[in-house]
């Protein structure tokens, strides 16, 4: 696994041992960054990668101009693959990796940066389920996020993902089994 684009380019990236976590191919990766170039600018940016795993898609987006990555995980192995990545990387400076469930932790505030794109890679199993759904809505109603921010779930391709309330789907697309559904906050008054 590599990093597909920006000042970090082909630096390879660790997935965590043991096959608990399912990273998110080079193809698509790239795919998914080609996508939101065309909505968003990373410069400068916060973001935050839900489900981490390797951390691949926090660190492709600061390798493509984001100044920060918030990577939330509960796999100790995944967090000790996201730390050995940021360190051999040499962005350790640029990430704060944030242990635990996603839902406890979005909900108690932890995020206290606005983000600009905001990434959920679950395991498959959990999208279309009432907890997943929770987490998305938990998300859009509690995280400080930028005006134009997007959010971008990972799925299977044959799955579909419901939007949080208050929110507009962008993009659907898929690249054989993974699809990649990015969705924005709608804007008051609009």
């Amino acid at each position: 696994m590599r990093i597909t684009g920006g000042h970090l380019r082909s630096r390879r990236l660790e997935a965590p041992a043991g096959g608990l976590t399912r990273p998110t191919s080079d193809r698509v990766r790239e795919a998914l960054f080609s996508v939101l170039a065309h909505h968003i600018d990373l410069t400068g940016a916060a973001v935050v990668d839900v489900f981490a795993g390797s951390g691949a898609l926090g660190f492709e987006a600061i390798s493509r101009g984001a100044d920060h990555a918030f990577l939330l995980e509960e796999s100790r192995a995944a967090l000790r693959s996201i730390a050995e990545n940021a360190k051999s990387l040499g962005v350790e400076n640029q990430v704060t990796i944030v242990p635990g469930d996603a839902l406890r932790t979005l909900g108690r505030g932890t995020l206290r940066r606005a983000v600009r794109v905001a990434f959920f890679d679950p395991p498959y199993a959990q999208i279309g389920t009432p907890a997943f759904q929770r987490l998305l809505e938990t998300f859009h109603e509690t995280v400080p996020i930028e005006s134009d921010a997007l959010l971008v779930v990972e799925h299977r391709a044959k799955d579909s993902v419901a939007l949080p309330r208050g929110c507009t789907l962008i993009e659907d697309r898929s690249w054989g089994d993974t699809g990649i559904c990015v969705f924005c906050r709608d804007m008051p008054g609009v």
